[in-house]
């Protein structure tokens, strides 16, 4: 047991500098210099550099949505029954940010909502697949939302 103890060292962190790159904030470089120069603005134009702070990691991702169409070219927007009356709007294949097109769709709907009566649907994103589920009948609005983006 002693003679095991000895040869087997207990591993030190291999990475250190990678936790510390990921702490400090990445920044890029602007040159301000002019792209033509002439005389009468090379004294008024310093070429200098400035540094501007970006955003890291997951703030730096762009908010894009995309949605494949099914195999017979249609948008893969559909109506799920449950227990015969509960209907359910389901939007497959979504690629890129779900949450932005759930955000865009809750604003198309809150605008073309006209009913006082009724309320406005309740939209989830199901983070596993990425599927966008509202609650009703909506599909042939959807559909029409989707061909205006040009989707």
């Amino acid at each position: 047991m002693f003679l095991r103890q000895s040869i087997v060292k207990p591993r030190a962190c291999l990475r250190p500098s990678a936790a510390v790159a990921r702490a400090a904030p990445f920044f890029r470089s602007l040159n301000t210099e002019p792209q033509q120069s002439s005389s009468e603005f090379e004294s008024l134009a310093d070429p200098t550099t400035t540094f501007v702070k970006t955003k890291s990691g997951a703030e730096a991702r762009e908010s894009w949505y995309y949605i494949a169409r099914s195999s017979s070219g249609e948008l893969p927007v559909y109506s799920k029954y449950r227990h015969g009356s509960q209907v359910t709007t389901i939007i497959r294949k979504v690629e890129g940010d779900a949450n932005v097109l759930k955000h865009q769709l809750d604003q198309f709907f809150k605008q073309s909502h006209i009913d006082p009566f009724s309320s406005i649907p309740k939209i989830t994103v199901r983070p596993t697949n990425k599927h966008i589920q509202i609650k009703g009948h909506w599909v042939e609005e959807v559909k029409e939302f989707l061909e205006e983006k040009g989707l």
